[in-house]
């Protein structure tokens, strides 16, 4: 935790006196660029359910990702309406490239807090989901694959080759010698496509990813396993201009966890009832909140 926090703000340092840039208009002491901001756009990823999802049927976003989003863009005094909801779809290998290329203001789309975005530029709030990587597989295969040395020489899909699932797994492979065969795809989706119709054996991502395709596909298994021995931890991706740009979405997220937004969210999304009190999937997150301090 100190470490990236460290890392963060050198990094914010870096970006703020790089000779960027500066927003047309001023903002207040104290608040970020993306206050009142009426052209302000956020990146999430659009299949992915419990996180981020949209529906092309009603045209409406919703999961994690997006409870996160609207409360951001309600503290940060940016309106909203169906019309432009500020919020559009990103794919997880295009997420750094939408940010550095000023495409996106914000990407809130799982997206992990490592040293290598961070030495890319991309700065990063305090973590607001903290998520350990597991692996999903048929339900016949659930005696025979308990751990990852279980998918020894077998087709594992884990998403795009940026992401840190595919790293993670690429790394173990290398070290334990599993003979992996990797299958890297744009998205998440496609990876519960191909292990519901068998052609991989196995889905490895993080278990608020693998979670949300339970839904859709209820044969499969989450093995409930650590794959990596640390969780990933979600933050809201940006580039900041001044030091103000973090620091008031830190502030955003420290006070969504405080009054209990977060939990209300976190339970809305992951639990298949709506109920005020947290089903078993919602307590693996509410039991672990992020460091926020």
């Amino acid at each position: 935790m100190r470490r990236w926090i460290t890392a963060l703000l050198a990094t914010t340092a870096v970006v703020a006196c790089s000779g960027q840039p500066t927003p047309a208009a001023t903002p207040s002491p104290g608040l970020s660029r993306f206050h009142g901001n009426p052209n302000l756009r956020i990146g999430t990823q659009a299949d992915q359910p419990g996180l981020g999802l949209y529906d092309t049927t009603t045209y409406l976003w919703s999961g994690l990702d997006v409870d996160i989003a609207n409360y951001v863009m309600a503290q940060l005094g940016v309106p909203t309406t169906p019309s432009n909801p500020h919020i559009y779809q990103v794919l997880a290998a295009d997420r750094e490239e939408q940010l550095l290329n000023n495409q996106k203001d914000l990407i809130i789309a799982n997206y992990s807090i490592t040293d290598g975005r961070i030495q890319q530029g991309i700065t990063f709030t305090v973590p607001y989901l903290l998520s350990y990587q597991d692996i999903l597989v048929r339900g016949a295969d659930k005696d025979t694959i308990r751990t990852v040395d279980d998918l020894r020489g077998k087709r594992v899909c884990a998403g795009a080759e940026g992401t840190t699932p595919f790293h993670h797994l690429s790394t173990i492979n290398q070290e334990r010698g599993l003979g992996l065969v990797l299958r890297p795809e744009v998205g998440t989706k496609v990876c519960a496509e191909k292990l519901n119709a068998g052609e991989v054996d196995a889905f490895v991502s993080d278990s608020a990813i693998l979670l949300g395709y339970l839904t859709s596909y209820p044969t499969l298994h989450l093995v409930g396993t650590k794959v990596w021995p640390r969780p990933e931890q979600y933050g809201i991706g940006l580039v900041a201009h001044s030091p103000a740009d973090v620091a008031e979405l830190n502030t955003i997220i420290r006070r969504m966890i405080a009054d209990g937004s977060w939990k209300r969210a976190i339970i809305a999304n992951f639990c298949p009832q709506p109920s005020d009190s947290p089903c078993h999937v919602a307590q693996i997150f509410l039991d672990s909140p992020p460091p926020v301090n």
